[in-house]
């Protein structure tokens, strides 16, 4: 395992104490999340297309 996974991995694992410090179910979380993750990053790539206008040609292309 490399350096930069194994920084990944320690992040999520603090990512995921920390949620679970706050009260909420980690799983029950991650499950829409998870289950709707195309629709998610299709709305994300959306936004940030709206809010850069500028785009390079490979970007534009990657549409």
């Amino acid at each position: 395992m490399t350096t930069a996974e194994k920084e990944v991995k320690n992040t999520a694992k603090v990512d995921r104490e920390m949620v679970e410090r706050a009260g909420i179910n980690a799983d029950k979380l991650l499950e829409p999340l998870i289950k709707n993750a195309a629709e998610l990053t299709t709305y994300y790539l959306l936004y940030d297309l709206r809010s850069n206008p500028i785009l390079h040609e490979t970007e534009r292309c990657a549409l």
